[in-house]
């Protein structure tokens, strides 16, 4: 798979499926979900289908669904860059030569 910018929506949409996959892999509800992360379900489903899910909450997540982070995002990009997808932080990380 190329490499996929984490400032693009498409990465966004990316990570928010395999939110999804890997929830209906485990064969769960979104409240079911959301009761093990102990946050509301709302919240839970804005994080598979419009919000990014906090940097905090998505360890929790691969914790709880014992899925390795690197499985969430592009194979390629940095802890760094995921954690800047996923948390929408205001500052962008450094530019990598790849």
């Amino acid at each position: 798979m190329p490499f996929i910018s984490v400032h693009s929506r498409r990465f966004k949409l990316l990570v928010q499926s395999r939110i999804i996959r890997v929830r209906h892999r485990m064969n769960w509800t979104q409240p079911q979900m959301a009761r093990a992360l102990d946050i509301p379900t709302e919240r839970y489903k804005s994080y598979e289908y419009k919000a990014a899910m906090p940097f905090h909450i998505m360890l929790l997540f691969c914790d709880v669904t014992n899925t390795p982070m690197e499985r969430m995002g592009d194979r390629n990009a940095t802890g760094e860059e995921m954690e800047y997808i996923i948390a929408c932080e205001s500052k962008a990380p450094r530019a990598n030569n790849r």
